[in-house]
């Protein structure tokens, strides 16, 4: 027999011997562990709480228990993308508005027509020079004024009681802002939350919600016939004066604070720069207006310069307004009983730059529209004529574009 038959013998009788080794048997103490016990109380049942307690009370249930870290962390980050996807999608959904003033994108020019014999609101596309009616109809509509947040625009509805309305760039949701009783101009706030108006023969400045309507009349000491809003929220006031010259004055938005300027014979024409800071007048030395210097006046400071040329030479400069940056000004120049638009600049540096035609009269309507880029100017002529020029080098051109006598404005929109 070899090693390896005895071993496959022994591995067969492996159960057998383990049977012999371990049997199964009661130990030998066990007889003692019951003598012992029999005689021992239990414990009693009020310490144990499942007897005496709801069970779901003692148990830990399913949602108590600590959750995984990473499952929650990922919930969060979920949560965290959808929100900003969400504030992305809500601020990107906002048109971009233009900044409040200097130099910004050039929009459409809305404009009155009065070429057809009625008083119409069209929309002018500058680069093309294509035009859409936006408000038409039997109603004479004129004076358009577009906010300077670019998506409103305000106009004047003249029939028995003259009315004024805000309306979409498109010429949709029209609505009624202000019936009656107030003259133009009817100046938009910054914002274009609100508008400033004046009764149509004088009185106290109306602030008007352009949201609600309601209307909220600013009491001064004299009547007013103009009014603006300048940067620091203050109004700037314009009266009748003494011996017939205009009176300015500041006030604040509450009707505190009045303030006289020291505008000494200042005549009907005034200009306010994009920024609310300067007021641009014109000083007539005597009643006639035939002679006449332009000022820039600096609020903050009342600091006052001249900045059109000595008197001597005979020229008279009037209506002026400022660009966009605040730079220059335009000023209609007469002399020797004709008219010419001129660019100044707002510091007086320099000599002033004459533009376009000559217009034979001394008393010729010459009106000026800035690019709200800064760097042209359309010029309406009272015989019908628009002419461009660039600022500030004053290049011009005619352009084939309708009479805008009836009143224009050109939309801000965002670079």
């Amino acid at each position: 027999m070899t090693a390896v038959d005895r071993f496959d013998r022994y591995v067969q009788r492996v159960p057998e011997l383990m049977d012999e080794l371990a049997p199964a048997r009661v130990p030998d103490y066990f007889d003692n562990l019951l003598q012992v016990t029999a005689g021992a109380r239990q414990r009693p049942a009020w310490p144990s709480l499942e007897r005496w307690l709801p069970v779901q009370l003692t148990a830990s249930s399913a949602w108590t228990r600590r959750p995984a870290m990473r499952p929650l962390a990922l919930v969060v980050l979920t949560a965290a993308i959808v929100l900003a996807l969400a504030v992305a999608f809500v601020i990107g959904s906002k048109p971009k508005l233009p900044p409040l003033f200097g130099p910004a994108g050039n929009g459409l020019i809305v404009y009155c027509d009065q070429s057809s014999g009625a008083n119409d609101i069209y929309a002018l596309n500058s680069a093309t020079g294509a035009k859409t009616l936006l408000i038409g109809g039997a109603s004479d509509d004129l004076a358009p004024v577009v906010a300077p947040t670019g998506q409103r625009f305000l106009f004047a509805r003249l029939t028995d009681v003259e009315t004024f309305y805000t309306a979409k760039l498109d010429g949709s949701d029209i609505r009624l802002l202000i019936e009656g009783s107030v003259a133009l101009p009817v100046v938009w706030s910054r914002d274009g939350t609100q508008v400033l108006a004046v009764p149509e023969f004088g009185g106290d400045p109306i602030i008007v919600d352009v949201a609600t309507g309601a209307r909220t009349p600013i009491h001064v000491s004299t009547p007013v016939t103009n009014a603006a809003w300048l940067s620091d929220g203050r109004l700037l006031l314009v009266s009748q004066g003494i011996e017939g010259f205009e009176r300015f004055a500041v006030v604040g938005a509450d009707g505190t604070g009045e303030a006289l300027l020291a505008t000494p014979n200042a005549g009907l024409a005034w200009g306010l720069d994009p920024a609310g800071k300067r007021l641009a007048w014109v000083e007539w030395i005597d009643k006639s207006g035939d002679d006449r210097v332009l000022h820039v006046l600096t609020l903050a400071t009342g600091a006052d310069e001249v900045v059109t040329p000595n008197r001597a030479t005979g020229e008279n400069f009037s209506t002026p307004a400022f660009t966009p940056d605040g730079q220059w000004l335009t000023a209609v120049r007469r002399f020797e009983g004709t008219s010419q638009l001129a660019l100044v600049s707002a510091d007086g540096s320099g000599q002033p730059l004459l533009l376009g035609p000559v217009v034979s009269s001394s008393d010729a309507e010459i009106t000026p529209l800035f690019a709200p880029d800064g760097q042209s100017l359309v010029v309406a002529y009272d015989d019908g004529s628009v002419w461009r020029f660039s600022v500030p080098g004053g290049t011009g051109e005619q352009l084939s574009w309708p009479n805008m006598a009836g009143g224009a404005s050109w939309q801000r929109v965002a670079n």
